[in-house]
């Protein structure tokens, strides 16, 4: 959009205008977000080059003027109608996107009541305690959890911004599948800061959640009640299912990894997830390079759905390798949804087939996950180690591993009047090994 054309300006009027309507009108909109991030007068082609150039409305004023004069405009705008303007503050910082075209400078001339809304906590905070000098208010919205402590107490609020519902943020390997800090787990550290500000630097106090116990407890709680599919025929009762006759492999040192990445640090038996029983014991189910498949886990009854309890790990050693499966531009190449690392086919006694993908990030997570990426989309309960002490990232970007994770995910049958013969557990063949402790069926009613 051409920030000085008439007709842009008056179609983008109309926006506002709209959605200052649809909120209740300006006595119920005190604050408005022009967004404003990431301008850099580019297109995704070479014609970026005369742009500037060529327009009759743009040509020869400086990059920092042409911002500047759209900045008072809107601000011109939205004080008329008494209502405080808002904005992303990237282009405010030299450690982000203010360099290029000196738009780091606008900040002495700029109204000083619109509130700055920095969204990197690594590239923006750093420019707080000036901005704060300038005389403006400040609001901290980073994009996943990058919390860092800067000018807290002069803060004007806080405010979760993506936590991955946008499209290009959720389906994009290097933001989603590998050092993502967009996930469930931002929603609950915002909250944590915004009401409860205290334990973003707190030990734990009597009679209050530290900070990884707080996310557990509530980062569960979302993977739950985000996961309650409804279907036909689900029952309240569920049946273990014996999976050591299957069995190709010990807890200890299933991954050939030293006991940090195996599953010796949960406790063998009969174990509540989530309201549903499993049974972890000795032995578990690993697809490796030896071995790919394994054929015909019995079951033998009808079920409205099948409870796994699994979990993946990738080696150090060929993270880059997985990545680039997939990378096509960068960290942001699309996909439409995360890597396939394995797969469940549901054998029928009709001779008929149903395929569960395992999707590495998405319905599986890493054996020892750094703690922003302990709670994937669609996982029902995520069991964490039972024993031992292990270390927790705290910042969103820390990719430091925490402790030892299986991942409870539940598929819906879509033919429970079928009677489900066997199972096969098969490895797509990429760099992630992943492994299987326990089963559990539901029911029909």
């Amino acid at each position: 959009m051409c920030t000085r054309n008439p007709e842009a300006l008056l179609a983008v009027s109309n926006i506002f205008t709209e959605v200052i309507e649809l909120f209740g009108g300006k006595e119920k909109c005190p604050y408005f977000h022009i967004g404003g991030d990431e301008v850099r007068w580019t297109l995704f082609d070479n014609s970026h080059k005369k742009l500037r150039d060529e327009c009759p409305y743009c040509k020869g004023i400086p990059y920092n003027k042409l911002l500047l004069d759209y900045i008072n405009l809107r601000h011109e705008f939205f004080k008329a109608r008494g209502i405080r303007m808002m904005m992303w503050a990237d282009m405010f910082s030299d450690l982000h996107n203010g360099s290029k075209f000196r738009t780091t400078e606008l900040v002495r001339t700029m109204p000083k009541d619109i509130i700055l809304v920095p969204w990197s906590g690594e590239h923006d905070y750093p420019a707080i305690p000036g901005w704060l000098q300038e005389g403006f208010s400040v609001l901290k919205s980073s994009t996943g959890y990058q919390h860092n402590g800067i000018c807290d107490q002069q803060m004007f609020g806080y405010m979760l911004n993506d936590f991955t519902t946008s499209v290009w943020l959720s389906f994009t390997y290097g933001r989603a599948s590998s050092h993502n800090y967009y996930f469930n787990t931002s929603i609950l550290r915002y909250g944590d800061l915004a009401w409860n500000n205290e334990s973003a630097v707190s030990n734990r106090e009597e009679g209050e959640l530290g900070r990884t116990d707080y996310l557990f407890r509530y980062g569960n709680a979302l993977c739950y009640y985000y996961n309650q599919e409804r279907f036909p025929k689900q029952s309240s009762k569920t049946k273990i299912l014996d999976i050591t006759k299957a069995a190709n492999s010990l807890r200890k040192d299933c991954f050939n990894a030293g006991w940090e990445y195996d599953l010796s640090a949960f406790h063998p038996g009969i174990t509540d997830i989530a309201g549903i029983e499993m049974q972890v014991t000795d032995q578990c189910i690993v697809l490796d390079e030896k071995r790919l498949r394994v054929s015909d886990i019995n079951l033998s009854c009808r079920a409205s759905s099948v409870i796994f309890l699994h979990t993946a790990y990738l080696p150090e050693k060929k993270e880059e390798a997985f990545r680039n499966r997939i990378r096509t531009n960068g960290n942001f190449s699309e996909m439409p949804h995360f890597n396939p690392v394995a797969c469940y086919f549901v054998k029928y006694s009709d001779g008929s087939q149903e395929n569960i993908i395992m999707r590495y990030g998405l319905n599986v997570g890493a054996i020892r996950p750094p703690l922003h990426l302990r709670f994937p989309y669609h996982i029902r309960h995520v069991l964490r180690a039972q024993t031992g002490n292990w270390p927790e990232a705290q910042d969103g970007r820390d990719v430091t591993p925490g402790a030892p994770a299986l991942y409870q995910y539940e598929w819906v049958n879509p033919h429970p009047e079928k009677l489900i013969a066997s199972i096969d557990f098969v490895s797509l063949g990429t760099e992630v090994i992943p492994a299987l402790a326990a089963i559990t069926i539901r029911d029909v009613q």
